[in-house]
């Protein structure tokens, strides 16, 4: 019987695209929490620079330690 089959066939692909969908959203939730991280990382990795270049020149030139 065709009808019983692509009825079967429908409700499976409904079923499949529904959990592609909420697997989409779960990475997308992992991607957004990764780049947060990213971006924290980044954040205190030119602070760091930054204090690091000052710590050089000031221990290069003692007189422009303030």
């Amino acid at each position: 019987m065709p009808g019983r089959s692509d009825a079967a066939l429908n409700q499976n692909l409904q079923v499949v695209l529904q959990m592609i969908g909420t697997l989409n959203l779960q990475a997308s939730g992992v991607i957004d929490s990764d780049s947060a991280k990213l971006k924290t990382a980044h954040d205190r990795y030119a602070s760091t620079e930054t204090s690091l270049t000052m710590l050089c020149t000031e221990i290069n030139d003692p007189s422009r330690i303030g």
